[in-house]
């Protein structure tokens, strides 16, 4: 909630329009994606504050976080509150005219006639759901075939940060709250994967920079 408000109030301040054409029956005054990237952001912070080890719990989150996105979005996909751009594609969803989905179409002229369905659209929540699914399921593997501690949750946190770019571009309105949010994502990932799995030589930066110096001495005495 703390990353999700403040992300609503950026996008009612500089993206009006996007705004507009979200469904105001469902997770009014929230966004989503400014939640997952606050998450984030604080998960080093409470790890400290709780005593926690980082890499081990990030770890342990990946799952549960990521599914528990998962679950939001298909309930946005039930919910018909959520929708892509018109497609012809074989999968495309046209949701009833009591859904959220139908009436903001007929409200932005959508929709001509008598029409008792909604214009076939992208199932928008439905991606998104399966990329938080694919992100909850991989684990980073260091080149010695063992999962490097710490990099697992990071690493799915880059990838889902990608993958919802993407998908934000499939929507009517562009919400670049989200897109920014996103972006965040790939920005503080990489770090933590370096600080966690330094090529996969140990699972701290403190190990691995000792052992890279230690590595540094073999080769110059080999050297001479």
């Amino acid at each position: 909630m703390a990353g999700a408000k403040p992300a609503y109030v950026l996008e009612r301040q500089f993206w009006p329009t996007a705004t507009a054409f979200r469904s105001p029956e469902m997770f009014s005054g929230f966004r989503l994606a400014g939640g997952i990237f606050f998450a984030a952001l604080y998960l080093p912070a409470l790890t400290r504050v709780f005593r926690l080890e980082p890499a081990a719990t990030s770890d342990r989150l990946r799952l549960p976080s990521w599914g528990a996105v998962a679950v939001v979005h298909l309930g946005c996909f039930l919910n018909g509150c959520c929708f892509g751009t018109e497609t012809r594609l074989p999968w495309a969803v046209q949701l009833e005219e009591t859904s959220v989905t139908y009436a903001l179409q007929r409200k932005f002229g959508w929709l001509s006639g008598p029409q008792t369905v909604s214009v076939p659209v992208h199932p928008l929540p439905l991606y998104f759901a399966v990329l938080a699914l694919v992100a909850a399921l991989p684990r980073l593997i260091s080149r010695q075939g063992q999962a490097r501690l710490g990099t697992s949750f990071w690493g799915s946190a880059v990838f889902y940060g990608l993958g919802s770019i993407a998908l934000e571009f499939l929507r009517p309105v562009v919400l670049w709250v989200n897109v920014l949010a996103a972006l965040g994502l790939v920005a503080i990932g990489p770090g933590h994967i370096a600080r966690f799995g330094c090529s996969g030589l140990g699972p701290s930066l403190g190990e691995c920079k000792h052992r890279l110096r230690g590595l540094g001495k073999r080769q110059g005495a080999a050297a001479r």
